[in-house]
């Protein structure tokens, strides 16, 4: 069985050589779930329709750009750079458009409203983190990835990921208790 290291270093060269569309769209198969994955990341729950736009031009700005890639680096970790770059970059943009609804959190709201706004601060909470930091935490708990696939995903290493999920952790329980919630 040949390593996906070597078969993307192998379709890479092909494609750049040759054009080939099949080439691409092998890389492309191989490659599309973990870029959504790291796209939806960055947007957050919820945002999976933004979530498939951007991976869409991420494809096409690799397609457009693979020429110059220089291949210093593993195929994937240049790519998911770039989704995550392209994501964080849409997320941005998000941030600048006023939200529209406010969230009430009144003590004496039913149970389940409590629950939905435990759901909103929480959500509200990890928005509030850098985008390294809440990337890593939903590829950790919401897509259960490993600190050593998060590294290579991200192109960083281990200690840096143990890092932001600590930093993480920590930024998000003082922003839950500075609303009311507890754990």
């Amino acid at each position: 069985m040949i390593d996906t290291l070597d078969a993307d270093a192998g379709l890479v060269a092909a494609f750049v050589e040759s054009g080939r569309v099949e080439d691409f769209e092998r890389l492309v198969e191989r490659h599309q779930r973990t870029v959504f994955r790291v796209v939806v990341s960055v947007l957050g729950p919820g945002r999976e329709r933004d979530a498939e736009d951007v991976t869409q031009d991420v494809f096409v700005q690799v397609y457009r750009r693979i020429a110059s890639f220089e291949r210093r680096s593993r195929f994937s970790t240049w790519l998911y750079r770039i989704a995550y770059n392209r994501a964080v970059d849409v997320r941005r943009a998000m941030r600048a458009r006023p939200d529209s609804e406010a969230l009430s959190t009144d003590p004496a709201a039913p149970a389940a409203s409590r629950d939905v706004l435990r759901s909103y601060a929480v959500a509200d909470c990890l928005s509030r983190l850098p985008d390294t930091q809440r990337t890593a935490i939903h590829l950790h708990y919401w897509l259960g990835h490993t600190v050593a696939e998060i590294a290579e995903t991200l192109g960083v290493q281990a200690g840096t990921v143990k890092a932001w999920l600590f930093r993480a952790r920590r930024l998000i329980a003082r922003c839950l208790a500075s609303k009311g919630v507890r754990p």
